[in-house]
């Protein structure tokens, strides 16, 4: 059964007696109800061994907001229209002690962050360094709000750039299971959204193409999931940032009563992919006032990681980013242009 690919909402429509098919591994699973199913759905003991799948409503660097600016002693970066600050190259940099993350390396060095929530040190998060100073990339101290651009830029493309897919298979029990398997995925389609909020128990075909195949084993402890350290790469927007590429990533979700999760994915994202998505045509100084030279040479400054064989200058930084997901129906069942459908190869 795959009970757990199915939101709060759709699990109460069974319990009224319908019936109801998710897509899951190239294979229609019907959900019958009975007593049973409908007892065991909301508990944290997995029917067998069950299969959940979410899509992502929300994907971005991950900040923290400092209510008494003790992350930018300094001052806020100021904005593109004052380029004498870009010829020295400098641009200013956060440097509060909080910061959400990953240790990245497994050492505990100075400047590293803490993470405010857990109050693990070590954070390895300089891409957030990067950009923590400036007033539209920066994190408003309100509970519930986004940067500005941030907000703005996920808005405008959430439902045109390709949906981001997570699949937890081989789960036992929701609050602690020592091994399940994650797949991260890129969808063939794009987010549905209902008065402004990514849509619940959409059907999202997987893309086949092996550069989005992301798989890692993890653990969940209360209602924690952790992975493994594994290579992600993930397809973005033309628009926005093309590609991510991160090495040795880590995923963390918190699973919510109400069917959804948040947490943290983070690892050493390759940094000129990132720097390209503003000064590739000019709108990164049009719509954020970024320091593009100087957000260039902080980036490169700040990259910690796989230096080029070559120049022996890093061509990673270390990153988190924030991430919400809502439940989806994920579908491995490739339609071609003949009308004939396959399942993906295992």
């Amino acid at each position: 059964m795959t009970i757990g690919l199915i939101s709060p909402t759709l699990r109460s429509q069974v319990s009224r007696g319908s019936v109801r098919t998710a897509i899951s591994r190239g294979f229609f699973v019907s959900l019958f109800t009975t007593a049973t199913i409908f007892s065991s759905a909301f508990s944290d003991v997995a029917i067998a061994s069950e299969t959940r799948g979410y899509v992502v409503s929300w994907f971005d660097v991950a900040g923290y907001a400092d209510p008494k600016q003790r992350d930018c002693p300094h001052g806020l970066n100021r904005t593109g229209e004052d380029f004498p600050q870009a010829v020295s190259q400098l641009i200013r940099l956060g440097e509060g002690r909080f910061g959400y993350g990953f240790d990245l390396d497994g050492k505990i060095k100075p400047g590293d962050f803490i993470d405010p929530e857990s109050g693990a040190r070590g954070i390895d998060n300089n891409l957030y360094r990067a950009i923590a100073c400036f007033s539209l990339t920066r994190e408003p101290s309100q509970p519930g709000l986004r940067a500005t651009f941030s907000g703005g830029a996920w808005g405008a493309l959430v439902e045109r750039r390709p949906a981001h897919l997570i699949e937890i298979s081989g789960i036992d029990n929701f609050e602690n299971d020592e091994d399940v398997v994650v797949r991260y995925y890129v969808s063939l389609d794009h987010i549905t959204l209902v008065s402004g909020a990514v849509a619940a128990d959409q059907t999202m075909r997987v893309d086949p193409d092996p550069r989005w195949q992301n798989v890692v084993h993890g653990k969940i402890k209360n209602h924690v999931l952790t992975t493994e350290a594994f290579d992600l790469n993930l397809l973005g927007d033309p628009f926005w940032v093309q590609s991510y590429q991160f090495r040795q990533a880590r995923l963390r979700l918190q699973f919510k009563p109400d069917g959804t999760a948040k947490g943290i994915v983070g690892g050493y994202l390759t940094w000129f992919p990132f720097y390209w998505s503003y000064a590739s045509q000019g709108w990164g100084i049009d719509v954020t006032g970024f320091d593009i030279p100087g957000l260039y040479y902080a980036l490169k400054r700040l990259a910690d990681a796989f230096p080029d064989r070559k120049t022996g200058e890093n061509t990673a930084i270390s990153a988190a980013y924030e991430i919400d997901v809502v439940p989806a129906i994920i579908s491995h069942t490739v339609r071609h242009e003949k009308g004939f459908e396959r399942g993906l190869a295992k």
